[in-house]
């Protein structure tokens, strides 16, 4: 993914930010065992629904905030089959650590 505009090091850390402050940030995706999407936008493209989108997990009995995928909405709208199904044993395998 290319990051327009933004250095990748940029994009993260704002997201670091943001979950650090409000960690249950987005709206939980149905399926996906608790993870969260949300979105920042991207400066470099000006004002609408272009931007960046996020799923992470938050175990809030442990504390921990997992970022688990980060996309150009420009690149791709939804995940695919396999995407989710990745997602959801890599969630599985989190909750179990």
């Amino acid at each position: 993914m290319e990051l327009a505009g933004d250095s990748a090091d940029d994009v993260l850390r704002e997201i670091q930010d943001d979950l650090l402050q409000n960690p249950d940030r987005g709206s939980i995706v149905k399926g996906l065992g608790g993870i969260r999407k949300a979105r920042m936008s991207n400066p470099a493209r000006g004002k609408g629904k272009s931007g960046y989108r996020y799923l992470h997990l938050y175990l809030e009995h442990r504390a921990h905030i997992h970022l688990l995928f980060l996309l150009d909405k420009n690149e791709q709208e939804d995940l695919s089959t396999e995407q989710r199904k990745t997602l959801r044993r890599m969630v599985a395998e989190l909750k179990r650590l």
